[in-house]
Parts: structure tokens; C-alpha cells; sequence
């Protein structure tokens, strides 16, 4: 059997953890989907942010297919590396997967994103994010329809070999740089933000309750985290280390009973592990995971509930509670897998059975459903 190329490009050892763990991820489920579909193939994975992008546009030749996973499109700086990436490549398959689209009136990078998901060697597009967006830039038609999918994150747990610590008795509460909010169009200034976190740090004081803060790997969340402490004239051994390695942060967060974060690939991460996790949001961008995994009252959106503590801590003994709803999660990762499985490359059998399921009248399938309780 010939051996498919893959090339994953991103953002590999990234400061911010959360994007690094995405290019991990994605190479573990689509390993994991091509040895459970008996498909040879080899996986490698590059920095798509790297001043020598010449030396990125030069190798791709060399593969059968790229992968661009995650990540927000939404940026010049994403927009402009792709582009120079694929430049003059046009033999090699392209994928986007579970892009983060979102919204954006910026003219240069909307024009950006068109001319990428519109080459026509672009195969397959996928969304983590804004689904109608994703399928608004999309103008050239494509074999295989724009689909919503779970963010590679949500294979963390397996990725790592890591598990929840289930006799943990202390609540991680992950910090974010408090710029990032008006950023983003929030109207949560620093003061605000600082507010916030402290207002959550005494009522957990005062539930008596156990917990640490911790961010994703950025300098600016830790240094966040340390004045917040420093403010409220508590120990700094109350913050954990800023993680390093990929690893350090998968296992940080498997530590606590459950988490309060901002990042979001901490409240995915925490998915996959089955930590209970309520988001404190300052990006829409969150909540495409949240519907798809059943879990959108955790993440906070409105103002007012973010700057009440009782409120967010509410929302944490219910999910305390409520645990996960597998069902949901179990439908989820499995139509991420079938969309990922395109990136392996189909043999004309596949194709052809799949054209041919394709044609059948949605009328006939539900009779098929029925009778094999499919």
C-alpha cells in the first residue's frame, strides 16, 4: 500500500500551550483513525509561523496532503503565512481543519481567507468556529461541504496517555491577560477584569474551598495571575508554575476537580479529560465547542454574570453535578473523525460507496435507520 504524506502546519511550540496542543492532536486522531481504517500513511508537523517560510513553501511539494488545524483564519498574520505556504504548490491536497472563522470586517483578510478556501486544491473545510461565515467565504463548490466539527483538542486525554486525578479536592482557576477582553470587544476594562478575579478568589475563600490559579504557558497570563495575588495580598505559592511543555499544562489541569478559565484550550482540554469546566468568555469563538459538546450554559457571556461571583460559582456546582453528557460528546468526536478521515485520502471503492450513499433519498434512509437501528 502506498504511504500517504501529511504535513500538519501550525503553531508547534508555541508559548501559548493551547496552540501547540492543537498541532499535537490532530497528528494523534488522524494516526489513530488511519490505523483504525488499515491506511499507510506518515505525519509530519511544521511551524507554519517561522521567519524561514521560504524554507515551508519549498518542502510542501514534497507531500500529498497539507493540513492547516485550528487555529483562528481570522488574522493577517495566519492569512499571509498560509498564503506564502502554498504559494506555486498547487498539485498538493489541501484541508482546513476545524478552522476558527469568525466574523471579521478587516477587507484584506476577508479577501485572504476567499483566496485560500477558494484554490482549487483545497478538498475539504471544517469549522470549529462561525459555520454560516465558513461556508459565506467558500465560492468555488467543493466535493466534500463545509462541516462543524470539535476543535483536534478534544483528543487531549489519549494524546498524552493523560487522566483526570479523580480524589482531587482543589479547583484550578485558569487567568487571562485582562486586555484581552476590550480587545475583543467586551466591555470589560483591566480594572474590571482584576475585579472580577478577585471577587471569584474570595468566594471560593469563603466556601472554603481549596484552589490555584494557573495559566496556559503565556508570560502575560502568569505575570496576570501574580498581580492579581499580589493585590489581594495572597501568597504567590498559590499560583502554580506556567507550564513549559504540552504536557505540563495537560497534567496541570488534570490535577483539579474541575477549572474556571478564560483560555479556551483550557476549557477543551478540560473537556477531554473530563474535568468540569465553566469558561469565562471574552471571544465567541468559544461557543461553536460549547453547543457541540452540550455544555453552552457553562460558558459565561453576559456581562453582569461575569462580574457576579455567586453566579459563575453556581454554574460550577452544576456542572460539579452534572458531570458530562457522553451521549453528546460520544456523536461529536465521532463526526469529527469521519470529516478528519478525508485528510487519509479515499480509495475509489470509498469514493465511489460514498457517491452512491449520497444519492439515496433521504426518505429510503430513514426506512434504513429504522429496520437496522442505524
Amino acid at each position: 500500500m502506498e504511504k500517504r504524506r501529511i504535513l500538519i502546519l501550525g503553531r508547534v511550540n508555541d508559548k501559548n500551550l493551547g496552540d501547540s496542543i492543537i498541532v499535537d492532536t490532530c497528528a494523534y486522531a488522524l494516526q489513530k483513525i488511519a490505523d483504525e481504517k488499515k491506511k499507510n500513511v506518515s505525519i509530519t508537523c511544521l511551524n507554519l509561523f517561522t521567519k524561514d517560510i521560504d524554507n515551508v513553501n519549498r518542502v510542501v511539494k514534497d507531500y500529498d496532503a497539507v493540513v492547516f488545524p485550528g487555529g483562528g483564519v481570522n488574522s493577517a498574520k495566519f492569512t499571509n503565512a498560509a498564503m506564502k505556504a502554498l504559494k506555486g504548490n498547487d498539485n498538493v491536497e489541501v484541508y482546513f481543519n476545524a478552522s476558527g472563522v469568525s466574523k471579521t470586517n478587516n477587507d484584506t483578510v476577508i479577501k485572504n481567507i476567499k483566496n485560500l478556501f477558494n484554490r482549487e486544491n483545497v478538498v475539504h473545510i471544517t469549522t470549529r468556529g462561525d459555520f454560516a461565515t465558513a461556508k459565506k467565504f467558500v465560492n468555488t463548490k467543493k466535493e466534500f461541504p463545509v462541516q462543524f466539527i470539535l476543535d483536534p483538542a478534544i483528543f487531549t486525554s489519549d494524546t498524552y496517555g493523560i487522566k483526570k486525578n479523580e480524589k482531587s479536592d482543589v479547583i484550578g482557576v485558569g487567568l487571562i491577560r485582562p486586555g484581552i477582553f476590550k480587545e475583543n470587544g467586551r466591555e470589560l476594562d483591566e480594572n474590571d477584569v482584576m475585579q472580577m478575579y478577585l471577587d471569584l478568589l474570595s468566594k471560593l475563600d469563603e466556601r472554603g474551598e481549596k484552589w490555584q490559579l494557573f495559566c496556559n504557558g503565556t508570560m502575560a497570563d502568569y505575570e496576570f495571575a501574580q498581580s492579581v495575588l499580589e493585590t489581594s495580598g495572597r501568597s504567590l505559592d498559590l499560583l502554580a508554575p506556567c507550564p513549559v511543555e504540552n504536557e505540563d499544562l495537560v497534567k496541570l489541569i488534570a490535577s483539579y476537580k474541575g477549572i474556571i478559565a478564560s483560555r479556551f484550550h483550557a476549557n477543551i482540554i478540560a473537556t477531554s479529560l473530563r474535568v468540569p469546566a465553566i469558561a469565562l468568555v471574552w471571544n465567541n469563538k468559544m461557543l461553536g465547542f460549547a453547543e457541540l459538546t452540550g455544555c453552552r450554559d457553562r460558558y459565561i457571556t453576559d456581562l453582569k454574570d461575569l462580574q457576579n461571583a455567586d453566579t459563575i460559582l453556581n454554574k460550577f456546582d452544576e456542572a460539579m453535578a452534572n458531570g458530562f453528557n457522553e451521549e453528546i460528546i460520544g456523536k461529536a468526536i465521532l463526526k469529527t473523525k469521519r470529516q478528519m478521515a478525508y485528510i487519509l485520502g479515499e480509495t475509489s471503492f470509498e469514493r465511489n460507496l460514498r457517491l452512491f450513499k449520497k444519492k439515496i433519498p433521504k426518505s429510503v434512509k430513514v426506512i434504513y435507520r429504522k429496520i437496522f437501528k442505524k
